[in-house]
């Protein structure tokens, strides 16, 4: 496993294990979201819980357009080498005189 990847696992085990003290510390709190309308009483934990989804679905769809791009990128200089790499070999295979 790389040292990146290392990184990452830490970093998401380290993030659950917060989440999981901070919904600990505060079970049985019981809260009222107001949100124009709508609203929502409940415990603090489902809360916590949503956030922690709405925020990870919000990072991964503003995240997309960066990273589909980025796929498209490397394609592109994937394809881009291939070509050199055939222009390469044909010169290679002519006869010099």
């Amino acid at each position: 496993m790389s040292p990146g990847r290392r990184a990452a696992v830490a970093a998401g085990v380290l993030a659950v294990l917060a989440l999981w003290l901070f919904a600990t510390f505060n079970q049985g709190h019981r809260i009222a979201l107001r949100l124009g309308p709508w609203r929502w009483s409940g415990e603090a934990v489902f809360a916590i819980y949503a956030g922690m989804c709405l925020g990870m679905v919000a990072m991964f769809l503003l995240g997309l357009p960066a990273d589909l791009a980025m796929r498209r990128e490397r394609e592109r200089l994937l394809r881009r080498l291939r070509s050199l790499e055939d222009a390469i070999d044909v010169a290679d295979d002519t006869p010099t005189e």
